[in-house]
């Protein structure tokens, strides 16, 4: 995954790798030109004139993610071309083992090789002559090596485990090539990425029967920030959690309560399913229209949420923030914010003979807010609309520059404004950005 999040103030993103010392403070409460009445979803809708039309139908939506699978963007996990399927059985870890021996543990001493390679050595390919097909049972970590122990590139980003590739959502259907020798680990290809995923995270089933289970056409669609789910329908039972855009097929529903149907992991490790219960008022039984107030309403359910490397505790970075709001309406996004500024179509193009003046001014003129998603290399952001001549955003950060010798750790999503300066590396900054409105 090619995350590397530098947030803004618009302008001061990346900033602060150019520095050659950095030192760190704690995060600001709020950005200076963002009060408290900007950080509701209300400030911004009433400002659109007509907020409620519909932007995309359900056909055309359904034409909008066929477009973003042709592109390769993602993976059919039920019909992998051969290509694919052979360069995972010639995955060769010498690189990956070369790159990451450099890193740091958990005890913040550098890995080595030793310690890598014996992971490597560890994998069979006893599943790789013959596909297999699982299901996520609960929330799975994917990552680069079959281990749960954080590595981290330096000694000052010990907030950013390195092996995190993403979260994968309940029941994601994935394609299982490979395992460890002692099967606690799977290689896994799931429709936004690919990696290692822990056993008690799946459960294996048939290509028919997973297939039928995702196509069914009555769900309950999460658009809290998260639904929880229980065993009883009093919910006084807890079972487990699920998270804004999730899709779980319906059994039975009343006025408070929605009966679903989960999938689970037998003794034998095979697919079973599970009824459970999750309150009427945390899902949609379809998906939300796609309307300007309902993506902004969506975005803020987020706002002063935690930031999480690859979903790292279960809290999304820049990427997995903007998949998760559009998932709500049938949208499908992939996984890094590189391929997502891929999607609908472009917005404006920067003429770099444009002074900082007029670039912000065709943020203004071109940006809808809502519609117009902000991508910078290595970070993706959603346009809210201007305010007294600026352009503002909601995004969730990493790391927020404040000049070239320090950075605010600013772990969370937020709303700041597009303030952009005439400093020269600055002037790139706008000169690299790209507006991508998601339309049909």
């Amino acid at each position: 995954m090619k995350i590397k999040i530098a947030a803004l103030v618009l302008c001061i993103a990346l900033l602060s790798s150019c520095a050659t010392k950095r030192a760190s403070y704690h995060a600001p409460n709020s950005f200076v030109d963002v009060s408290r009445s900007m950080k509701t979803s209300h400030f911004w809708i009433s400002k659109i004139e007509n907020p409620d039309k519909v932007i995309l139908s359900k056909k055309e939506t359904l034409s909008l993610n066929e477009r973003t699978r042709n592109a390769g963007y993602l993976a059919n996990v039920f019909n992998l071309n051969s290509n694919f399927c052979e360069s995972l059985l010639k995955k060769d870890y010498r690189e990956v083992v070369k790159k990451y021996s450099k890193y740091y543990d958990s005890s913040l001493k550098r890995v080595g090789k030793k310690s890598l390679e014996s992971l490597v050595s560890a994998i069979s390919c006893n599943l790789a002559t013959e596909k297999s097909f699982a299901i996520t049972t609960g929330y799975a970590q994917l990552r680069i090596l079959p281990t749960s122990e954080p590595l981290y590139s330096s000694l000052s980003s010990t907030n950013f485990d390195r092996l995190q590739q993403t979260q994968l959502d309940f029941a994601s259907p994935l394609a299982v090539f490979f395992s460890t020798t002692d099967e606690q680990w799977y290689y896994v290809v799931s429709e936004i990425a690919e990696g290692w995923v822990k056993s008690d995270s799946i459960a294996f089933g048939t290509k028919k029967d997973i297939e039928k289970y995702k196509k069914r056409k009555d769900v309950a669609v999460v658009v809290s920030k998260q639904a929880d789910l229980y065993d009883n329908a009093k919910t006084t039972v807890f079972y487990d959690n699920v998270r804004m855009g999730s899709v779980l097929p319906v059994i039975k529903k009343t006025d408070d309560i929605v009966e679903v149907e989960i999938p689970l992991a037998q003794k034998d490790g095979k697919l079973g399913f599970k009824k459970v219960f999750a309150k009427r008022a945390d899902v949609s039984l379809d998906f939300l229209p796609y309307t300007q107030r309902n993506i902004i309403t969506q975005a803020f359910k987020y706002l002063d949420t935690p930031y999480g490397w690859g979903d790292d505790g279960g809290y999304p970075d820049c990427s997995s923030f903007i998949r998760q709001i559009f998932s709500c309406f049938g949208i499908v996004f992939p996984r890094n914010s590189y391929a997502q500024s891929q999607a609908g179509g472009v917005a404006i193009n920067f003429d770099k003979q444009l002074t900082i003046k007029q670039k912000i001014e065709k943020i203004l003129e071109k940006g809808c807010p809502g519609i117009t998603i902000m991508y910078f290399p290595g970070h993706i952001m959603l346009y809210l609309g201007g305010y007294k001549g600026k352009p503002y955003i909601i995004h969730s950060l990493g790391e927020y520059g404040v000049d070239v010798k320090a950075v605010y750790i600013f772990k969370m999503v937020a709303v700041t404004g597009v303030s952009v300066g005439e400093n020269s590396k600055r002037k790139s900054f706008v000169e690299r950005l790209t507006l991508m409105k998601i339309i049909k």
